[in-house]
């Protein structure tokens, strides 16, 4: 018997439960996480300007927890789905208010330490 495997192409993923309302974008790039007392934008960036990242959207999934696990009323998963291929290098970056903010180039994580975040 042939080992199992899969045709699609792999991907990459990052995942946030939060209780906030969440609104993706139509773009899926982008997504607003609102609360009574809060904004957040969530948006996805691609860190080479010569990579474009085809395929990369936010979607919105119902959190579902299966027994000995306690219920999350009201959580939702957004997660952020990238094909690896052209697309390895991306950042997430929640900042509060409504508007995605301008990042300019973010530094590789190695430099943050000495440097911060931001070029």
């Amino acid at each position: 018997m042939a080992p199992a495997h899969t045709t699609s192409p792999k991907t990459l993923q990052w995942r946030l439960h939060t209780v906030a309302n969440v609104s993706v974008a139509p773009d899926g790039l982008s997504a607003l996480l609102s609360s009574p007392n809060t904004t957040a934008v969530v948006s996805v960036h691609v860190l080479q300007a010569s990579t474009a990242c085809p395929g990369a959207a936010f979607v919105t999934i119902p959190v579902i927890l299966l027994p000995p696990q306690l219920p999350c009323t009201g959580c939702t998963l957004l997660q952020l789905t990238a094909p690896l291929e052209g697309c390895t290098r991306v950042a997430v970056v929640i900042a509060p208010g409504a508007q995605a903010p301008d990042v300019g180039s973010l530094r590789p994580l190695a430099q943050w330490q000495d440097f911060g975040p931001f070029a």
